[in-house]
């Protein structure tokens, strides 16, 4: 059976608080069902080997509806199996780009119409849905999605990330880090929660990122050294304990 693909639903309409279009681009990015795994295939009909697929998509979204001319495969044309995906949002009315929410709930797609999950911040709003780090669709707006999706860490040489925070947090590094342990104060640690850190350079740049042993697949995923930059790392919880590496992206500030 060839490949399928799904295009984005065109009848769901992103926008500011004020209703205002909005415009900029969901990125869609695949979480790998084994730990160590680093690339999927698409199956092209029990032809070996499959197609190597990049494990970010990028959908623009312009005047708060998503592009119709990308698709995304069913996760029955994906191999291995198992695999599924998540995503985030970006505003494009600045430059750089800037991520506003993310990430979302996790994610298979298995229909021709995609309708992908949505999260909200108080300032400003995509949807009515606000995300929190167990994956649950309730919750009050919390401070951290206002400062543009990420919660800001205070620098120490040493940091255990509290996830009552936000599933995504950043840290201008002025030097060296080593990160612990996350813990989730008035929360329980649940096999599948995500967690985002955004390690960035300060302008001098060269400072250092050491993860403790609850993370795994980070051998070899040292961050970007060069001043005003920045390094995301997006982990999951397993059943284990562990926090696996399932994404890393790079860019400038």
């Amino acid at each position: 059976m060839p490949p399928q693909a799904a295009t984005l639903d065109q009848s769901m309409l992103v926008t500011w608080h004020d209703d205002t279009p909005f415009n900029g681009f969901i990125l869609i990015g695949l979480i790998y069902p084994v730990s160590g795994s680093t690339w999927a295939e698409v199956d092209l009909g029990g032809v070996a080997p499959g197609e190597r697929l990049p494990q970010f998509q990028r959908v623009n979204i312009v005047n708060g509806k998503f592009d119709n001319s990308v698709g995304v495969l069913y996760n029955s044309s994906i191999s291995p199996p198992n695999t599924r995906y998540v995503a985030w949002y970006y505003d494009s009315s600045s430059f750089p780009p800037r991520q506003i929410c993310g990430p979302t709930s996790i994610f298979t797609v298995g229909s021709a119409i995609l309708t992908p999950p949505t999260c909200s911040l108080s300032t400003p709003l995509v949807s009515s849905v606000i995300p929190s780090p167990d994956g649950s669709s309730t919750g009050a707006p919390v401070t951290m999605i206002c400062t543009g999706g990420y919660y800001t860490l205070t620098y120490a040489a040493s940091i255990a990330p509290d996830l009552a925070n936000g599933a995504t947090q950043a840290l201008t590094a002025t030097g060296n880090v080593t990160i612990t342990d996350p813990v989730y104060t008035n929360g329980t640690l649940a096999a599948g929660i995500l967690f985002s850190y955004k390690h960035i350079q300060d302008p001098i740049g060269g400072r250092t990122l050491t993860f403790n042993a609850a993370f795994e697949g980070v051998t070899d995923q040292d961050p970007s050294l060069d001043a005003n930059t920045y390094t995301n790392y997006t982990f999951r919880y397993n059943p284990l304990g562990k926090w696996e590496l399932i994404g890393v992206l790079k860019g400038i500030l």
